[in-house]
């Protein structure tokens, strides 16, 4: 019998394609693809206190608890599983969610979850989430309320302690607060309990940044801004406007000052110690802006920028050419020589006080180089 074999022209055109299905085969997957979901906070092992009635005496309700992510990384939210006293109705949409944290209260609505399968009695009932991304050391709500019939319950734990699959940096509220549905009331849930739970995900190492507008409540223009850790900043602008966030902006407070001019610069080296520049004189506040102090920098030269390394050394630079620099956190300046009369605009001081650099008008560059150690006056 004669065996036919392919033509010489036949495979040369074969293979493209074989070595296209092989590429796909070997190159690595998405890393989304690689994932599987693990648990990022979790308190479903801890001692079950007693269940709670979902919908009970005065009609539905809506209990509302906070958990904060970890360090490190963005979460894409996959599900999140509720333990489960009783189910009387294994059907009932449970209304579940994830808000924005906003100075105790709900904030902006990240997503609803959605009910997998029929409810079970005992078990961890599985809720799932998409497109929701929890970013890094950023606190949210988890609500969890019924759209009506048949009473089930979920089991309620001490609250402040979290299991040891939890992630690192991870953590569930001290608190709970119970709101009816009906009419909006809110009470505190009994002291020092939270539901059981735990939410699962991917880290998102993809995700380098995401913006989104935060309420300001002021029109004048702002200038400047600085932040301290992820949830305590300052932000500064016209007509002496100073305002302060503990909640990474979410909510923000205006703090009272003596200043009436347009603030240009705001830096803080702690959350207590900072200044803010306008073109004419610097305000100082050492308790985090309860209160700020005018100080004059001594020169008769326009100020465009400023910089801190420590509760003591700083520096600010100007118009023509103007380095001045401080040792005593601002109370006085002495001049330097930058070597130009160009005006400066900016200026950064490394933190050990060791080099810094100014920029300005034309394409201006000035550094220094400190030869020996700089003064360390062990404050902070």
């Amino acid at each position: 019998m004669t065996r036919l074999l392919p033509s010489r022209s036949f495979l040369h055109l074969l293979a493209p394609v074989i070595a296209g299905l092989l590429l796909a085969c070997l190159a690595p997957a998405p890393l989304s693809a690689q994932q599987s979901p693990t648990v990022l906070v979790s308190n479903v092992y801890q001692p079950r206190l007693f269940n709670l009635s979902l919908d009970e005496g005065d009609g539905p309700k809506t209990y509302r608890t906070d958990f904060t992510t970890g360090p490190g990384h963005n979460y894409t939210l996959t599900s999140v599983e509720i333990s489960f006293a009783s189910v009387r109705e294994g059907q009932v949409d449970h209304a579940v969610a994830i808000y924005e944290y906003s100075n105790g209260r709900l904030g902006r609505k990240l997503g609803d979850l959605t009910r997998t399968a029929t409810l079970r009695t005992g078990a961890l009932n599985s809720f799932t989430a998409s497109g929701i991304t929890l970013r890094r050391n950023t606190t949210y709500f988890l609500t969890i309320s019924t759209a009506g019939g048949r009473t089930n319950e979920i089991w309620v734990t001490q609250s402040d302690a979290e299991d040891g699959t939890s992630l690192s940096g991870w953590s569930i509220a001290n608190s709970t607060v119970e709101r009816s549905n009906r009419n909006g009331a809110e009470t505190p849930f009994v002291a020092s309990t939270v539901p059981m739970f735990q939410i699962k995900g991917t880290i998102n190492s993809e995700i380098r940044s995401q913006w989104s507008p935060q309420t300001s409540n002021v029109t004048s223009p702002l200038n400047g801004v600085h932040f301290v850790d992820p949830r305590k900043g300052w932000v500064v602008g016209a007509f002496g406007t100073i305002l302060h966030t503990r909640d990474g902006g979410a909510t923000r407070t205006y703090q009272n000052n003596p200043v009436t001019r347009g603030l240009g610069d705001v830096v803080f080296v702690n959350a207590r110690r900072g200044w803010a520049r306008t073109t004419a004189e610097v305000a100082r506040t050492a308790n985090g802006g309860a209160t700020w102090h005018i100080q004059d920098p001594g020169v008769d030269e326009d100020i465009y920028g400023l910089d801190f390394v420590n509760a003591w050394m700083g520096w600010a630079v100007g118009s023509n050419g103007t380095i001045i620099r401080t040792t005593d956190g601002g109370a006085t300046w002495s001049a330097q020589d930058g070597g130009t009369r160009q005006p400066l605009y900016g200026l950064h001081v490394l933190a050990d006080a060791s080099k810094g650099w100014a920029v300005g008008r034309d394409g201006t560059i000035v550094a220094f180089d400190y030869l020996l150690p700089p003064l360390d006056l062990g404050l902070s």
